[in-house]
């Protein structure tokens, strides 16, 4: 985005789990008008549904409530889809919220079942029952350590222990389902701790993937001259509340005039970005450490018949030496990334809104094309969908799938404005009926 509009860009991919498997379709619709009327977009990444219910439906269904009502600041209509969720019970009833809260305990429950079959292989005792128990008490306390070094989700006002106290015969049929069926044994002292984890995943501050919704709201409010973007991240519907976290907005303004940002998938875009991927920034600090201690390491190797004193005092200027070059070299490959960035950013504040969308549509299929030419799964890929904000013009469609053909469906063309534009008219015709009885 620069002071010109907004670009926003979205794959078609998404992931349905089946048992243990995973099937990649590339039909899904990400990007939509979040208002007919008004300057605002919502792109939809990770979960395309929200407890089963499609995304897709639930931005149609408040966008035909918003109507053509309009907001000062793109924030308010943030607040507006939030508070549209977390009102909606018929949306999301209380047996709905329950089956998706249990997906998520079993979920957690086999990744912990999981691990201890790989330590199990690992420690090759087959058969050994006592250390079947403690391997399993081992990694189920590992796993309470992460959870309970996750900070509280403050702003989540809903005590866990009454959603779990109230379903835990169905928590408990669920832990049965995936450790004692398979064998694995689960003391008293484990069942506690199980239960305390399904606690963890309503009180605290980390959405699982499977429960993730994540929302990017993009545009202008009335009294907002240059683009803005918020993002909402959604954990779930527990104890008729939607549990849900708002992420930092990004405006274009006179000190920041551009931008570029990535969600879900964001190896390759971070990737062309600075220059890098997180798996050399991971490199980075390997050589760093070799930098560091690589004097003292030849100071060992050729003169190992060096005094005592003497010895350790060259071995504190080697140690500065060493800690002074492994310093500038980090510092001038992250300068590196940091001037790749920002020429990419520079380059960014020039462009029109034609040449925005051009660039967004292009880091999809960057990141689509580096899924292809791996064995990964291709979880960014199919059609892209583009579209670009301005203040002036709108909403405007780049290039957009439809599930049918446009000749064959003229009425729904002329229906889409319909039910508003009727509304209008009758307020029209209402007026110049009270300016007639003026008269």
């Amino acid at each position: 985005m620069n002071r010109t509009g907004v670009a926003l860009a979205a794959d078609s991919a998404v992931t349905f789990g089946m048992a243990n498997s995973q099937k990649i379709r590339h039909s899904a619709l990400k990007l939509f008008m979040l208002s007919k009327y008004q300057p605002v977009g919502v792109m939809v990444y990770n979960n395309a549904s929200l407890l089963g219910v499609p995304m897709e439906m639930i931005i149609k269904q408040f966008r035909h409530q918003l109507g053509r009502k309009a907001f000062g600041k793109l924030q308010e209509y943030g607040e507006a889809l939030v508070s549209y969720l977390d009102e909606n019970k018929v949306l999301f009833p209380k047996g709905v919220q329950d089956r998706y809260f249990l997906h998520l305990v079993k979920r957690e429950y086999e990744q912990i079942r999981d691990d201890v079959n790989k330590e199990y292989v690992n420690l090759g005792k087959y058969g050994d029952t006592e250390s079947q128990a403690g391997l399993v008490e081992e990694v189920i306390n590992n796993r309470l350590k992460f959870w309970r070094s996750q900070q509280n989700a403050d702003y989540f006002n809903v005590h866990a222990s009454d959603v779990v106290d109230r379903i835990s015969g169905r928590v408990n049929e669920v832990l049965h389902d995936v450790f004692h069926v398979n064998s694995w044994p689960v003391d008293d002292k484990g069942v506690k701790m199980l239960c305390e984890i399904a606690n963890h995943i309503i009180e605290k501050d980390h959405f699982p993937l499977d429960g993730l919704s994540g929302l990017v709201i993009a545009g202008f409010g009335e009294e907002e001259h240059f683009p803005v973007v918020q993002q909402i991240e959604i954990g779930g519907v527990y104890a008729d509340r939607l549990k849900f976290r708002s992420l930092a907005i990004d405006a274009v303004t006179e000190a920041n005039p551009s931008d570029v940002m990535a969600f879900a998938y964001k190896d390759m875009v971070e990737q062309f970005l600075v220059g890098g991927s997180r798996s050399f920034v991971g490199y980075l600090e390997d050589a760093t450490a070799f930098i560091r201690e690589m004097p003292l390491r030849v100071l060992e190797a050729a003169v190992p018949d060096l005094g005592g004193e003497e010895k350790a005092q060259v071995a504190e200027v080697l140690r500065r030496v060493g800690a002074d070059s492994a310093a500038d070299f980090k510092r001038s490959v992250r300068l590196g990334f940091e001037q790749r960035w920002r020429k990419i950013v520079d380059a960014v504040e020039a462009l029109t809104i034609s040449e925005l969308a051009q660039v967004a549509s292009t880091l999809v299929n960057l990141s689509s094309f580096e899924q292809q030419m791996s064995l990964d799964s291709e979880t960014v890929g199919g059609p892209v969908d583009v579209a670009v904000i301005s203040k002036g013009d709108g909403f405007i469609w780049i290039d957009r799938k439809h599930y049918f053909r446009k000749e064959l469906n003229d009425h729904f063309f002329r229906n889409y404005y319909d039910k508003e534009n009727k509304f209008v008219e009758e307020k029209e015709e209402g007026w110049e009926e009270d300016s007639k009885d003026d008269e």
